[in-house]
């Protein structure tokens, strides 16, 4: 079974310059539509965005399946599903009003069985252009949603936003956020909640060129 930028643009029906941000996961807490569900049937799922040429997630994300041992395709399952997927909730953060994207997409389950996510809304003003991202915002998900079909509002308990993290600092002198906090990550296993990376530019004096400073922040909240 391989894997691969023509496989994916297959199985998706979608002309995508290359795919990146995979995010997987291996669970027995549901099944793909049709497919037998149970504690003894296994199956993995595959989240990838589609790019263009500009490395730009103007298609969306796309969620494919595959069985427990693996099979050789890959079946898709949910998408795309794109800013205006989760744009459109309650509780979408104001600040993040010019997002025209979506990066960094991240699943995590709960518990009880339940998936959420994460995501980066990003704003990028033209095709090369450096994007301003608007730091996390979590939703529920549902990654067997259905084709053409919102998994953020279908078969999920709330379709509100759950949470935001954004720390954008634009003061006037020294390193400021002014391309905004970058992605972020959650583990439900982990007790430090959701974490996201701050990102700030800066342009030291003596005529060294511009710096850029990464943390990674630990946010204390769990979704």
């Amino acid at each position: 079974m391989a894997l691969t930028f023509a496989n994916l643009n297959t199985w998706a029906g979608a002309s995508c310059a290359t795919w990146g941000q995979p995010a997987i996961m291996v669970t027995n807490q549901f099944a793909p539509p049709g497919q037998s569900s149970g504690s003894t049937y296994y199956y993995a799922y595959l989240a990838a965005a589609c790019f263009d040429e500009y490395f730009q997630n103007t298609q969306g994300y796309y969620v494919f399946w595959n069985s427990i041992p693996f099979g050789s395709t890959w079946t898709k399952v949910t998408g795309p599903f794109t800013v205006s997927s989760i744009s459109g909730l309650s509780g979408f953060p104001s600040y993040a009003s010019l997002a025209n994207f979506i990066t960094e997409f991240d699943w995590f389950m709960r518990p009880d069985g339940s998936v959420g996510a994460v995501v980066t809304p990003q704003y990028i003003e033209s095709p090369g252009s450096v994007p301003i991202e608007y730091g996390c915002v979590a939703a529920n998900f549902n990654p067997v949603a259905g084709i053409n079909t919102n998994p953020f509002t279908t078969g999920v308990s709330s379709s509100n936003i759950i949470a935001t993290i954004y720390d954008q600092d634009t003061q006037s002198t020294g390193p400021t956020e002014s391309q905004g906090p970058g992605s972020c990550t959650y583990e439900p296993t982990s007790n430090q909640g959701v974490v996201f990376v701050r990102r700030l530019n800066g342009t030291p004096s003596g005529g060294v060129g511009p710096y850029q400073i990464y943390d990674l922040v630990d946010s204390g909240i769990m979704p």
